[in-house]
């Protein structure tokens, strides 16, 4: 097996890992929002499909708590959904790889987001993107798993890892060096 594609595994299940059993980042609510609960709501890729239905059947509501059109509350809802299934589409990249780019590119666009949104004021049609993937500990203290690295959590991390190291091993591809 070459070295991309062992780096392409890799990347695909830090990346799967990290979206459904990590912690992205962490909210303090004040108040009930939609779905959010007040106290601590945990982003990640299993509280985004838990409301997935929300999102397409009360995007009315949606577009109006966040002040925007429903059009993008559609669109958000279709690029959540393919970061959700990236890790799956980097695991195809073991086979084909403009399967291991492109779905690298989404892991590591979602990732930048968080890091960046700690550090600037992002639009906040890129704050939207985080806000959909917000809800409660779906097992307290087990799922996500919730480990604060300064600003974010440890999955926001790896997933930009697993994004990164797929990306190159897709790049590298089947060959051994």
């Amino acid at each position: 097996m070459g070295a991309g594609k062992v780096l392409v595994i890799i990347g695909a299940i830090l990346t799967l890992v990290s979206t459904f059993f990590l912690s992205l980042f962490t909210l303090d609510m004040p108040v009930a929002v939609l779905w959010m609960e007040v106290g601590e709501n945990y982003g990640n890729g299993l509280n985004f499909f838990m409301h997935i239905m929300d999102l397409f059947t009360d995007a009315d509501n949606v577009a109006t708590t966040f002040a925007t059109e429903v059009y993008l509350v559609y669109i958000i809802a279709i690029v959540l959904i393919f970061f959700a299934i990236s890790g799956v589409i980097q695991l195809i990249g073991v086979k084909s790889r403009a399967a291991a780019i492109i779905g690298s590119l989404m892991p590591l666009f979602i990732g930048i987001i968080i890091i960046l949104g700690e550090f600037i004021t992002l639009p906040d049609i890129l704050g939207g993107f985080l806000t959909f993937q917000l809800d409660g500990a779906l097992v307290d203290g087990i799922v996500p798993y919730d480990l604060p690295l300064g600003p974010f959590s440890l999955g926001a991390y790896l997933l930009i890892a697993g994004g990164a190291l797929a990306l190159v091993g897709g790049i590298v591809g089947g060959s051994d060096f």
